[in-house]
């Protein structure tokens, strides 16, 4: 798994969390402002575009189908960033106290520091800020999220 998972920054790594599964972990202490990640690339999609790839090439995948198909941000207009091969964002956790934020620049996604972090706490993300498709909070994975009045 982290030999197949490409780096978007230094000082940080996957372990074990207590959130879910993998997280992403500071190695050093991160302040508040820093980007760790000044650019998320991808292809841009539609959500319906991505849902039919999905369905025509996750059964050839065999038991590699849960790993594919499990990186994107959400764009306005039910438009989706995906990325074809796992990167440390997708190991970065949801919580409704995140440390992380998505910032846009120009349509230029990246990944802002929002409090300190110090060293071996896990970066998370409150999922629930992107611009989530329609009907995302009623599929089976997004069960553990409520929507948030913004």
């Amino acid at each position: 798994m982290r030999n197949n998972t490409k780096s978007l920054f230094d000082g940080a790594e996957i372990r074990n969390s207590p959130v879910h599964g993998f997280g992403l972990f500071a190695l050093r202490k991160w302040s508040a402002g820093e980007v760790p990640c000044n650019r998320l690339d991808g292809q841009i999609l539609s959500y319906d575009e991505y849902e039919q790839l999905q369905l025509r090439l996750a059964p050839a995948l065999g038991r590699l189908r849960h790993f594919f198909f499990t990186e994107w941000n959400a764009l306005p207009g039910d438009m989706l960033l995906a990325r074809p091969f796992r990167t440390y964002y997708s190991y970065i956790n949801h919580s409704p106290e995140p440390n992380l934020k998505i910032a846009s620049d120009d349509g230029r996604l990246s990944l802002v520091v929002i409090r300190d972090i110090g060293k071996d706490e896990e970066f998370t993300l409150d999922y629930r800020l992107e611009p989530l498709p329609r009907g995302y909070f009623e599929t089976p994975y997004s069960g553990y999220l409520t929507p948030v009045d913004l």
